[in-house]
């Protein structure tokens, strides 16, 4: 699914936005868009053995939403769920007071129980996870994202608007939101861990890179510290079978060099910058405690 309707692919309204700019109309669609790709699968891919949802950046939030739906289409089907670079890093006050903007609970499976809740308490995507994950047990649940996410499209970009009273122009210096980006990120992977430990996975790379398909890093890419590479460890979530695998068959993984700063990776205009440093040549993102 292509991306255009500004509503993490589960939009159901139409909006005019008014402010700085002149009015904009926006027909936030992405939740009928999807039901339109997910009739054509449907009717093409009849009982398969198994289905893997999966989306980078915005598409994330649409993998690890329409993921829960798709189980009453191939009910028979063994699923994995894996959102890239959409971890759910949100402040609490954009969850409660701008996702309505899309009529984003209208489509919420409200029959899983803690999923509206999730939304409208403002916890979000760990209390959002446990629920789906709770419900259905056998499906495999993952997030991959890097330490510090980065550019202004990239999770740093707009946690660092949300941060910053929902100013776009604070997109621009993106890298200012990137300790705290990485802060949080790495806490709600910890928690939602603890909360859903036999069927919920992580990912954290090195970096700053946002998004991991189209990269060769997924092949390649082990300079970070990472125990494997990332398509070794989609292959593992996607032959893991809760309950019946032994745990150690797919592992939570996590850099021990997070801070490395790998070819490609976004970096402010000028170096250094604040958390971005040069260390003997080598770029490195540093966040003081």
């Amino acid at each position: 699914m292509t991306y255009c309707t500004c509503d993490v692919h589960f939009g159901d309204v139409d909006q005019v936005y008014s402010g700085f700019f002149p009015d904009v109309a926006i027909s936030h669609r992405g939740f009928e868009n999807a039901k339109v790709a997910e009739k054509f699968a449907r009717e093409h891919f009849l009982n398969p053995d198994v289905v893997f949802v999966t989306g980078s950046s915005a598409g994330a939030y649409g993998a690890v939403f329409h993921g829960p739906l798709l189980h009453e289409t191939w009910p028979a089907s063994r699923f994995s769920i894996l959102g890239d670079a959409g971890n759910g890093v949100i402040t609490s006050d954009f969850l409660r007071n701008e996702f309505d903007n899309w009529n984003f609970l209208a489509n919420v499976p409200d029959e899983i129980p803690g999923v509206v809740e999730s939304i409208e308490s403002g916890e979000g995507m760990v209390a959002y996870i446990d629920a789906v994950a709770d419900y259905y047990p056998e499906t495999n649940w993952g997030h991959y994202s890097t330490s510090y996410d980065g550019g202004s499209g990239g999770q740093t970009g707009f946690y660092n608007v949300m941060l910053n009273d929902n100013d776009p122009l604070a997109a621009l210096s993106w890298w200012e939101g990137s300790c705290d980006f990485n802060a949080v990120m790495v806490d709600q992977a910890d928690e939602t861990v603890s909360r859903v430990p036999e069927n919920y996975r992580y990912y954290i790379g090195a970096g700053s890179r946002h998004t991991m398909y189209g990269s060769d890093k997924v092949y390649t890419d082990q300079s970070g510290g990472e125990s494997q590479t990332i398509v070794d460890w989609i292959e593992d979530m996607i032959a893991f079978e809760p309950g019946w695998s032994s745990p150690s068959d797919w592992q939570n993984v996590e850099c021990t060099d997070c801070g490395l700063v790998l070819p490609g990776d976004p970096t402010p205009p000028v170096i250094p910058t604040d958390p971005f440093f040069d260390d003997g040549g080598q770029t490195v993102i540093t966040c003081s405690e």
